[in-house]
Parts: structure tokens; C-alpha cells; sequence
């Protein structure tokens, strides 16, 4: 009777460590999923105010000038606070492999780039201030060129035109061409 009972009682034991594993692991799940659905909740909220603004602003509700600083203002903190989690967020990246779906999209693990410095190297330091000056050189001519010095236009066999100028040797030189980046305001 002894044996029976002590099979009995390790069956229940073994039975019950079985089903505390089972609802351990049902609540884990159980919280993976709440913290998945307060994430998706976070990211409607933050579209729908960010669609509001929008709307506002397209509408003539909102100054767009104010909406640019609050934008700006939220584009720093994010920035912030994605550099804060980018360890974090590249440490769990790693458990799932180097090319995973997660979540719709693909997510890609990216060894850092290998750089060279060549600070060190005598002769590259004094070739990169050579073609710093040469540059420099270049682009006031241009400058100049273009405030009434000497320049002309030159058509190349294939029908195309080059602009040039000469140097301190009477050679000609093809000046440097001028391209204007989009006008942007900033906000400090």
C-alpha cells in the first residue's frame, strides 16, 4: 500500500508541476501578446495625431510654421529615443538570424562598415590638401566667371558646351558647375 501511495502521490506532483508550467507559459504568452497590442495601440495614436496636424494645417487650422516646430521638436525626441533602444533593439534582432519577417516586414542584421583612416599616411594628407586647393581654386573662378571675369563657352564635337576659363598659365580649365540644393528652413 505504501508503494501505491507513493506512485500516487509523485504522479500528482509530476501532474501538477506539469500544469504550473503549462499556465507560466500561457501567461507569458498572454503578456508577450498585451505588450504587441499596447505597441499597435501607441502607433494608431501617434498616426492619428500626426494625421490631425496634417489635416489641420492643410485646412488653415494650424499655422504651418507652428506644426513644422512641433514636428521638428518630435522628430529630436524620436531620434533620441531610437538611439536609447538601437542596442537593445539590434541584440533581439540577432536571436531570430541575419534575414527575418517580423511583424510585415523584413528585418535585416548588417555588420557595421569597415573604414580606413588615412590621417596617418603623409602622402595622402598633403594629396587631399592639394586637391582641396585646387578645388578652391576652381570654385572662385567660377565665382568670378560668373561676376563678369573671363569665361567662355565652348561646344564640344559631340554638340555639348562646356564652360571655361584660364589659369595663371593661359590654360583652359573646364569650370566647375553650380547646382542649388532645395530650400529648407531651420529650427533651433
Amino acid at each position: 500500500m505504501g508503494k501505491v501511495k507513493d506512485l500516487l502521490g509523485s504522479e500528482i506532483i509530476q501532474a501538477t508541476t506539469e500544469a504550473i508550467k503549462n499556465i507560466e507559459m500561457e501567461l507569458q504568452e498572454q503578456e508577450r501578446d498585451d505588450k504587441k497590442e499596447r505597441m499597435q495601440l501607441t502607433r494608431r495614436q501617434a498616426k492619428v495625431f500626426l494625421d490631425k496636424i496634417t489635416d489641420d494645417v492643410t485646412e488653415g487650422w494650424i499655422n504651418p510654421l507652428d506644426a513644422y516646430i512641433v514636428f521638428t521638436d518630435l522628430k529630436k525626441k524620436l531620434e533620441k529615443s531610437a538611439k536609447i533602444i538601437n542596442e537593445l533593439a539590434i541584440d533581439e534582432s540577432q536571436k531570430f538570424g541575419s534575414k527575418f519577417e517580423y511583424q510585415g516586414y523584413t528585418v535585416t542584421n548588417v555588420n557595421g562598415r569597415r573604414t580606413f583612416d588615412y590621417s596617418g599616411c603623409n602622402e595622402i594628407v598633403e594629396l587631399e590638401k592639394q586637391l582641396k586647393e585646387r578645388k578652391e581654386f576652381y570654385k572662385k573662378a567660377k565665382i568670378a566667371a560668373d561676376s563678369g571675369g573671363w569665361s567662355e563657352v565652348e561646344t564640344l564635337p559631340d554638340g555639348t558646351t562646356r564652360e571655361v576659363f584660364q589659369d595663371l598659365n593661359n590654360e583652359l580649365l573646364v569650370a566647375p558647375i553650380i547646382s542649388y540644393g532645395k530650400s529648407f528652413i531651420t529650427i533651433k
